[in-house]
């Protein structure tokens, strides 16, 4: 069956769009069951990961690691120089990651098959019949980042020796992902090699957080007070954040365009600084916000587009930075998204689900709808998605469902604006760059954090309210 690997891949690109992806999906099985008979060499084994990753992404590959045991069958040098071998760097730093976030689950019942795996619990007593597999598990993870360093350290001297120009690319290293997947696999085996981790994440950063401001500045400052905090505790925070305010100082130039605009997003106070505000009002400096994020800023686990609501998490220390942000990667986050969309007299299905690509990736949403308000102009639904795409709901409404959120400027929400009055409330909340989209709830049971759920924004009956009146009227 091995030699027949690279012909079935040959076949592959001569096939239709549909058979193409049975034939994928056929390909990674046929691959992936020899490996307790007969293991695959470097390059079957890349190809089969490969496959993995284009037929579901992260998803795909932690799910055949745990199938079929890959970190067990292979030593971690076997499988770095595989994925070193992907051709996209983008699917390699993927797949690498993907195969150290393994290392952070179990066997959940026991039987060896890998099919229930479970995230390891915190902390694992003396007794735990899993304790022996998570020690297992958190040695293969670190030699597996250990593998990554040497390989990448290789990469870069054979690419500063061999070019005949200035110019070095740089190899594929390590990211501050796989710095806090290996944490969160070795941290309770291992805390003092753990803890090293984290602080390589910080050194790896220039101490950018050094810089970052810890007061509120410019003109018109929102108090910390003014912040609705859903759930705290000493390691985390769950906030409301506000639609139309930026997450950082370094989002101002990605979000503006004009010189005017750029300098009222600054004058502006951040969530950012409202969060380093807050902490300084209620917990004496040091200010306890996590500080290892690449950009430099601190606290932020996850991301919302300026322009949505709703809960969003932050850390107080590095450590459950690294928890947190494995729990994202794993997608073990329990989300969802409230969206007010622009059905314009298109009547939408009680549910559904979309899967339209995003950037030639597997991307998979579910829908249900809430109210229909009338004349059919505007939906609620909720959305919750599979695997988090950058702008994964904005898309999936609007190219998935034909019906855009509304006010969304990039995806076709702002062509209801056409059929309103300047005078109406809907041109003032563009103009604070604002749509009608709601991260209502937030849960990870794995960490034993609660569902949160953030109320929708008052201004939504406003501009319903408004669109519904000018509908009339026309």
């Amino acid at each position: 069956m091995l030699f027949l690997l690279p012909f079935t891949l040959l076949l592959f690109l001569r096939l239709p769009a549909n058979s193409k992806k049975k034939q994928q999906q056929t390909n990674v099985r046929n691959a992936l069951s020899a490996l307790h008979s007969t293991p695959l060499t470097t390059g079957d084994l890349s190809d089969a990961l490969q496959l993995a990753y284009n037929d579901e992404g992260i998803a795909g590959v932690l799910s055949h690691c745990h199938e079929y045991k890959i970190t067990e069958t292979y030593e971690p040098k076997e499988l770095v120089r595989a994925a070193l071998q992907v051709p996209s760097k983008g699917a390699a730093s993927g797949i690498l990651n993907a195969l150290i976030g393994s290392c952070c689950c179990h066997d959940g019942d026991g039987d060896g098959d890998g099919r229930d795996w479970k995230f390891a619990p915190s902390p694992i007593s003396d007794g735990d019949a899993v304790k022996e597999e998570h020690m297992r598990n958190a040695r293969t993870a670190l030699r597996i980042l250990q593998e990554y360093d040497d390989a990448s350290f290789e990469d870069l001297t054979t690419t500063a020796t061999t070019a005949k120009s200035s110019t070095i690319t740089l190899a594929l290293k390590p990211n501050v992902v796989t710095l806090a997947l290996t944490y969160t696999a070795s941290f309770q085996s291992y805390p003092r090699i753990a803890n090293k981790l984290l602080s390589r994440a910080i050194i790896r950063q220039n101490l950018k957080t050094l810089d970052r401001p810890t007061e509120l500045s410019g003109h018109g400052q929102t108090p910390a007070s003014t912040l609705e905090i859903l759930l705290e505790s000493e390691h985390f925070m769950i906030v409301n954040k506000l639609s139309g305010m930026v997450l950082t100082t370094a989002e101002t130039s990605a979000n503006s365009k004009s010189r005017s605009s750029k300098q009222m997003i600054k004058d502006a106070p951040n969530l950012e600084q409202i969060l380093l505000a807050h902490q300084a009002a209620h917990h004496h400096k040091p200010i306890r916000l996590s500080s290892i994020n690449p950009d430099g800023s601190r606290g932020f686990v996850h991301r919302l587009d300026r322009g949505t609501s709703g809960c969003l998490i932050a850390a107080k220390t590095n450590q459950w930075h690294a928890r947190l942000l494995t729990q994202f990667f794993l997608r073990r986050v329990e989300k969802s998204y409230i969206a007010l969309v622009y059905t314009n007299s298109i009547s939408l299905p009680e549910e559904g689900t979309v899967t339209v690509p995003i950037d030639g990736r597997p991307a998979i949403s579910s829908f249900q709808v809430l109210e229909r308000y009338p004349d059919d102009l505007i939906t609620k639904i909720r959305v919750t998605t599979k695997q988090g795409r950058k702008h994964q709901v904005r898309i999936h409404c609007s190219k998935g469902l034909g019906a855009p959120i509304l006010l969304d400027p990039l995806y076709g929400g702002e062509s209801i604006m056409y059929r309103l009055p300047n005078d109406s409330c809907a041109k003032k909340y563009r103009a604070q760059q604002r749509i009608c989209l709601h991260a209502d709830s937030l849960a990870i049971s794995d960490l034993n954090i609660p569902k949160v759920e953030a109320a929708i924004p008052e201004w939504w009956d406003n501009l319903t309210k408004d669109i519904h009146h000018y509908s009339l009227v026309n």
